[in-house]
């Protein structure tokens, strides 16, 4: 931690406009289709959020810590690493880390935290690729 940090104020988390926005401007994310991009909060805490963000071509995550100036693009895996033989073939993992937060890794990725009341529904894994699955083949 740095000094400056104890003193900093947070920032308001980004709007997922403007997380779409931030994604789209990164140099590292030419191609990315704004028009075509599904989200996905995987957690959410009062001090940071993490996105799944994912287009026709491409699965993002972004991290958006309140006390950073921006949001971080933490990594980009393209559809040639993710769909093999026309299915979805991303490696998907999830680890227990407390009793509210879990830890998901994809693609051998370092893991990021997950918040586990935003997926009680289905399994995180699960709804990860629901999500690639409706951008990369335009189906649910």
């Amino acid at each position: 931690m740095r000094l400056s940090d104890l003193f900093a104020q947070p920032r308001s988390f980004y709007s997922e406009e403007k997380i779409l926005q931030f994604i789209s401007s990164d140099r590292r994310t030419r191609g990315f289709k704004l028009a075509r991009a599904k989200m996905l909060l995987i957690f959410d805490t009062s001090k940071q959020r993490t996105w799944l963000v994912a287009d026709d071509k491409h699965l993002h995550c972004v991290s958006d810590w309140s006390r950073e100036p921006e949001p971080k693009l933490r990594w980009s895996i393209g559809r040639s690493k993710i769909v093999k033989n026309d299915r979805i073939s991303l490696d998907i993992g999830t680890a227990d880390h407390t009793g509210d937060i879990g830890y998901v890794r994809i693609d051998g990725k370092k893991p990021r935290f997950y918040s586990k009341r935003l997926f009680t529904d289905k399994p995180i894994g699960e709804v990860i690729r629901e999500l690639l699955a409706e951008t990369l083949f335009d189906r649910a």
